[in-house]
């Protein structure tokens, strides 16, 4: 019979009371007291129990009869109950893991406790009357949503007693540091599992356990098929999909139902075919399939190996709550009652920050979810009964496969404390630290098992967002080959668990990051690439040390990497030359960082750093180290330190600058380029890294790179070439090589970095720059400005009404007929347009070097300045009428009269137009030769237009410049040139353009942007437009023409 309200709902009292308890978040079992609901809808028949007894399911009656269960299944409120016969309990009993009163494995229904009692009743039962097409539905009004349900048994029930002898030990041998701290493993466990400590009360996970559920409507609206349950549930005869004649099935984890909603009076009976036992969280489940005697029967379908790694991040946590709920239900005596927790980064109550003993985690490995928590949740939008999780686990079989004959042999190698062999695996695996196991482990662990199901085995992604089982490898070509790696499928209450014959290869450890994880003597580049790892959850960024993500970076797998990796030898002794002390041009407060790993607990970033004087001339050196003592950001820095201000900050910006510097991105087919004679490639902070010697025919062992910092110091008369960057290790992380990669790493005895000189600095400097820089540096007063009106804001107003404004067309200078009137701009605006006019500022947010100053118009990326001869500069201003500052002035004193109101002067229109048309080209002239992109005369062949810096506004569009590269040169063609220009000596001079923090004599602790840049000499000016007459001074010849020219060339930006 169908009743119209189908979602019957327990009692008021009772629900009361089971909503009191999950506040505590405990729930009772049901030998408890309730106040019982003795409403009997009258269209309903028999009891549960009735109806139990009347079928002769005499194990479930003796279960309800033993506990006490039977008023409450006779006469209260609303449950439903999945119930199974004698027969499949008795199945369940023969294989039964579960040790009963006597100490041996439970056999028959006389040898359990009470405790396993309750879990048999309480497992099978829901405290809610559902029919079953209706479990799919959430409470929140989620049609076909739900995949489990909080089930009736207490976690109470669960808690056991752990002999000392079989609770967790880490194989790990401790060890400590040059400090003395320890490293190696967490040790939680050491002091429980000990004979003195004898035993410890312990629960698997304090969150009540879950029942999973496949029924059709959730199927259907998560796109899950029927094969993919039966694989699931291991049904052998599969099932056929709907169209294809396949039935309506439902299970309750892999038991079957095969008679619904039988019709109680107070609840529903679900027959099922196998009796409903609640499985243990994937974690214990691992560990149970993982027992000597299991990996002794079947290693291909034992998991002994990926439990024993998974055990390494877990944990006895006490609760207070469950010592004194199971004090009152057991006589303990003093025994305390843990929970087994993991250390990860979603779990109970969000990320685990702390250990056992209260102290902080701080940024160490973690998983990403504990695979213990019962209830687990992917996140807060999608709560815990629409999914559960999924592990891809690799057998012990494809274990020993890996790491003896495999990828995993370059881990043994670096970690490995015995001969690596089977019988040693255990102990050897065991020595990978924590942090290098993570990604092995996190990329087996799936957020959603709704999305796995092995129908959707194309859709899997893996820790770089790569297909995980790459449809071009044979055996993973369609779904039942797929299927076929697949030896066990396993059910937990929080997941499913594929044990698979291969161990997938995480991208950490087959892209160019990985040498740099599990070499010992990378640890610093290590730790900086790996800084944010555990910060990426939610709302946690803002916690992440560096907010740069440079592992996941690396591990785009779709691109070619070349990662240069200074060693920590090389960053110990040449250090880490401090650009904000350079700047200060000041030489006594020059400085070099040494780093050294220091991994200390509650480390924001584990390194250490300390300041030591920097001489230009003899860089580094052990026989002058003079430590910087005091100092305004101090001289040392500690990893416990903040990195937000003061010397941490300071240390912070050389670590992100010094990878930004050491990443080298391939362009596609390119993969190979470091090998071709090529010099100068592009680093992903847009400096330049220059190849020296690429020694190809050695592997590239010995190769010799510069950074721009050395490249400036190797150019130095008498430097000998000594700061020369050089290659001593090499991995090959190709695809090509390794069938899954990113392209290559290398190991540098030292440290790549940018160039000290900006732009400012290197014209100034070089003499024979001196003609354009004076152009450069032209800078006109404010009250010149002021006096050619360039303050005001002209508006028309139509019949006289100020609330017609209209903006002249600047172009085609048309206007309505109107009204001229000008306003004055307000301060911020005209601050603006004073800048427009100059080249390089020093002020509004500016903040160079000491006594230099910043290109205006970077923005933070790459750009080529051509710099004209002397000579040929000269020429353009004394033959053909180029302006320069001084005949500005010069024509602006001959125009200007006396104000008619007696203060200051005043100029005719017609002479300021002119004015403005000369200041127009004398610094659209110079901004014609600052180009986008960086172009070095090399050994390349390329060509194409660029843009500069100089606008057309009649087209709106940056003017271009034409660069054609061949090997050795460079030829730039002008839009205003009737000939290509040519690149000659000096050139490839290499600037960075550093925006500080604050001035650097006041202490800059940081960049806070930068743009690159190459300089070369040409041997003509570059015009932005053709030259009427040949001469520059044409264009303001008459009103008309200086107006025009003005339109169109306006200054924008």
């Amino acid at each position: 019979m169908r009743m119209k309200n189908r979602f019957l709902r327990m009692g008021k009292t009772l629900f009361g009371a089971m909503c009191l308890l999950s506040l505590t978040g405990l729930t009772y079992s049901c030998s408890d007291d309730y106040d019982l609901d003795e409403t009997m809808p009258p269209h309903l028949g028999g009891s549960l129990y009735d109806e139990l007894k009347a079928r002769n399911f005499t194990t479930m009656v003796n279960l309800i009869d033993d506990l006490g269960y039977k008023e409450v299944l006779s006469t209260t409120g609303s449950k439903t109950i999945f119930a199974a016969d004698d027969e499949a309990y008795k199945a369940f009993f023969a294989k039964s893991g579960w040790i009963g009163t006597d100490g041996n494995p439970v056999r028959d229904y006389s040898n359990l406790t009470t405790s396993q009692k309750k879990l048999l009743l309480n497992g099978c039962m829901l405290n809610s009357s559902y029919v079953l097409e209706m479990l799919s539905n959430t409470e929140g009004g989620g049609k076909n949503l739900c995949l489990r349900q909080t089930c009736s048994a207490s976690i109470l029930d669960s808690v056991r007693m752990w002999k000392w002898d079989e609770l967790p030990v880490s194989k790990n041998i401790p060890g400590v540091d040059a400090e003395g701290n320890p490293t190696g493993d967490w040790r939680f466990w050491d002091k429980y599992a000990t004979a003195e400590r004898g035993h410890l009360y312990m629960v698997m996970d304090k969150t009540a356990p879950m029942m999973t559920h496949f029924l059709e409507g959730q199927m259907n609206e998560k796109n899950i098929k029927h094969r993919d349950i039966a694989f699931v549930v291991g049904d052998k005869n599969g099932w056929a999909e709907g169209a294809d004649g396949g039935e309506n099935r439902s299970y309750i984890y892999d038991s079957r139902v095969m008679e619904q909603d039988v019709v109680c009076l107070n609840g529903y009976i679900h027959v099922m075919d196998k009796a409903v036992v609640i499985p243990d969280n994937m974690a214990e489940v691992l560990r149970v399939n993982g027992t000597p005697e299991m990996m002794a029967a079947d290693p291909n379908t034992s998991t002994h190996y990926f439990s024993l790694l998974m055990e390494r991040f877990s944990a006895p946590y006490y609760d207070y709550d469950l010592t004194d709920q199971y004090r009152k239900l057991k006589d303990i005596g003093n025994d305390s009652v843990y929970q087994k927790r993991y250390i990860a980064d979603r779990s109970q109550s969000g990320k685990v920050t702390q250990d056992p003993d209260k102290k902080d985690l701080g940024a160490n490995a973690s998983l990403t979810y504990d695979p213990g928590w019962n209830q687990y949740a992917i996140s807060s939008s999608v709560t815990k009964e629409n999914d559960m999780a999924a592990i891809f686990v690799p057998n012990d079989a494809s274990f020993e496969e890996y790491f003896l004959r495999g990828g995993g042999r370059g881990l043994m190698e670096r970690y490995g404390v015995v001969e690596n062999t089977k019988e040693n695996l255990d102990v050897n695996i065991s020595q990978i630290p924590l942090d290098i196991i993570q990604p092995l482990l996190n990329n087996l662990m799936k957020d959603s098992f709704n999305e796995t199901v092995p129908s959707k085995y194309m859709t899997i992604m893996n820790d770089a967002q790569d297909q995980m089982f790459d449809l071009n490898n044979p055996e993973y070509a369609s779904e039942e080959k797929f299927k076929e790696r697949i030896k066990k499928v396993m059910l937990a209450n929080n997941g499913v668990l594929y044990v698979m014959d291969r161990l997938i290869t995480p991208a950490d450890y087959a892209a160019v990051i990985g040498p740099a994880l599990y070499s010992e003597n990378t640890n610093i580049v290590k730790a900086v690439v790996r800084a944010d790892d555990n910060y990426i959850e939610g709302d946690s960024y803002a916690n992440a040390p560096l907010k740069k993500y440079y592992s996941t970076y690396l591990k785009a797998m779709q691109s070619n990497f070349s990662f240069f990796v200074p060693t920590d030898e090389g960053l110990g002794f040449y250090g880490l030359v401090d650009p904000m002390s350079i700047a200060s041009d000041n030489p006594l407060r020059y400085r070099y960082w040494r780093m050294e790993y220091q991994n200390k607990a509650g480390a924001k970033l584990p390194i250490r750093a300390q300041a030591y004087l920097y001489n230009m001339e003899t860089g580094q050196s052990e026989s002058d180290l003079v430590p910087v003592v005091g100092g305004v950001n101090g001289n040392k820095h500690e990893s416990t330190n903040s990195l937000n201000s003061g010397a941490g900050l300071v240390v912070k910006t050389l670590l992100i600058d010094m990878i930004d510097q050491h990443i080298l991105v391939h362009e596609d087919g390119q993969a190979n380029e470091l090998n071709t004679n090529k010099k100068f490639f592009t680093a992903r902070s847009g400096a330049p890294i220059i190849m020296v010697d690429n020694q190809s025919a050695n592997g590239n062992m010995g190769m010799k790179v510069d950074g721009g910092f050395q490249y400036q110091l190797n150019a130095v008369e008498g430097s000998a070439n000594k700061h020369h960057c050089t290659v001593n290790e090499v991995h090959d992380m190709t695809q090509k090589t390794n069938g899954y990669g990113n392209g290559m790493t290398y190991f540098l005895d030292r440290p790549m970095q940018a160039t000290t000189r900006s732009v400012y600095n290197v014209l100034y400097k070089t003499d024979e720059f001196s003609e354009f820089f004076e152009l450069c540096n032209t800078s006109f007063p404010e009250e010149m400005l002021k006096l050619l009106g360039l303050n005001m804001v002209q508006r028309f107003e139509a019949n006289g009404d100020p609330s017609y404004q209209y903006v002249v067309d600047e172009v085609s200078g048309d206007t309505i007929d109107s009204t001229f009137v000008y306003d004055k701009l307000s301060n911020e605006d005209w601050k603006a347009e004073q800048n427009k006019y100059r080249v390089f500022m020093d002020t509004d947010g500016f903040m160079p070097a000491e006594k230099e100053k910043l290109v205006r118009f970077f923005n933070n990326y790459r750009y080529t300045v051509y710099v004209p001869t002397n000579a040929a500069v000269r020429d353009a201003i004394e033959n053909k009428g180029l302006p320069t500052y001084e005949t500005i002035e010069a024509f602006i004193e001959s125009k200007k009269t006396p104000s008619p109101e007696g203060e200051g002067y005043v100029m005719a229109k017609e002479d300021q137009q002119t004015a403005i048309a000369m200041i127009t080209m004398l610094v659209n002239f110079v901004k014609y030769h600052f180009q986008d992109q960086s172009f070095y005369v090399d050994n390349v062949t390329a060509n194409g237009s660029y843009q500069t810096s100089c606008i057309d506004n009649k087209e709106n569009v940056y003017i271009e410049l034409g660069v054609n590269q061949t090997n050795g040169k460079i030829t730039v063609e002008g839009v205003g040139n009737s000939a290509p220009v040519n690149v000659v000596a000096p050139y490839n001079l290499l600037a960075r353009d550093a925006n500080f923090d604050i001035a650097p004599k006041n202490g800059a602790t940081s960049i806070k942007n930068s743009s690159y840049i190459v300089l070369h000499q040409v041997d003509n000016v570059l015009n932005f437009a053709p030259l009427s007459g040949g001469r520059y001074d044409a264009e303001w010849a008459t009103p008309n023409k200086a107006k025009s020219f003005i339109q169109r060339y306006r200054l924008r930006k």
